[in-house]
C-alpha cells in the first residue's frame, strides 16, 4: 500500500518538477521553445507535416551548471543565456559575439568563461588562436583580457 502511494507521490513531484522547468524556460526563452520531450510525440501526417518543421528549426534547452544559466542550442549556433539576458553566442561559422550584459556580475563572468571553455572548439580559429593561445586561461584578469579583444573588435559586441 504504501509503495502505490509513494509512486503516486513521485509522479505528482515529478509532474511539479517538469512545470516548473517549463516556467523557468519560458521566462528564459520568451516562451517560443518546443519541448519535444515535453509533449505528446506525433507524426508529420497527424499534423500535417508541422512536426517535421517544428524539429528542423526546433532549439534545445538545457541548465548550464547552475539552475539560471542556460544553453539553447539550434541550427545556427549556441547562445549561453543568464536569467534573461544573452550573454554570448556561437553561430554555426564559429563567430563568436558578446552581447551587453557578458560582464554583469562575477558569477555571469564564471559561466562565461566556463561556456568558452566548453565550446572553444566551436570558435572560428582566428578568434580562437587570439583567445586561448593568447593567455586567456593563465590570465589574471580574464574580464580584461575579453575587452581588450572587444575592442580590437575581434570579439563581436552587440547592444541588446
Amino acid at each position: 500500500m504504501s509503495s502505490v502511494f509513494q509512486k503516486k507521490s513521485l509522479k505528482k513531484i515529478f509532474q511539479k518538477k517538469i512545470k516548473k522547468f517549463e516556467k523557468i524556460v519560458d521566462k528564459a526563452t520568451g516562451g517560443g521553445v518546443y519541448y519535444n520531450c515535453l509533449q505528446e510525440k506525433r507524426t508529420p501526417d497527424q499534423d500535417g507535416g508541422e512536426e517535421k518543421r517544428r524539429n528542423q528549426n526546433m532549439e534545445k534547452v538545457e541548465q548550464f551548471y547552475n539552475k539560471n544559466q542556460f544553453l539553447i542550442r539550434g541550427a545556427s549556433g549556441v547562445t549561453f543565456q543568464s536569467y534573461k539576458s544573452t550573454i554570448a553566442n556561437i553561430n554555426s561559422n564559429g563567430k563568436l559575439t558578446f552581447f551587453s550584459d557578458w560582464d554583469y556580475s562575477k558569477t555571469t563572468l564564471k559561466h562565461l568563461y566556463l561556456f568558452l571553455h566548453d565550446y572553444k572548439n566551436s570558435i572560428e580559429n582566428f578568434v580562437y588562436s587570439q583567445i586561448f593561445s593568447k593567455g586567456f586561461e593563465c590570465s589574471k584578469n580574464k574580464k580584461q583580457f575579453l575587452q581588450n579583444l572587444i575592442n580590437k573588435k575581434i570579439i563581436e559586441y552587440m547592444v541588446d
